[in-house]
């Protein structure tokens, strides 16, 4: 049980400190690199639900 907070903990750190660095780099970004982030975000629903679709075919050809 000592492990499995020791885990949480260490990934609830690193998840604010990501964050944290996250907020940071916004106030410095140009307009320029924000439209490549949009450019870039449209991308990542439509990959997420290509995995999505990949695992479950794997899962199942597998059992």
């Amino acid at each position: 049980m000592s492990n499995l907070l020791l885990i949480l903990g260490a990934l609830f750190i690193g998840l604010i400190i990501m964050v944290k660095i996250a907020e940071w780099q916004s106030r410095h970004q140009t307009q320029e690199n924000r439209q490549s982030i949009n450019k870039l975000s449209r991308w990542i629903l439509p990959l997420l639900a290509l995995g999505f679709i990949i695992q479950i075919m794997t899962y199942f050809m597998n059992q």
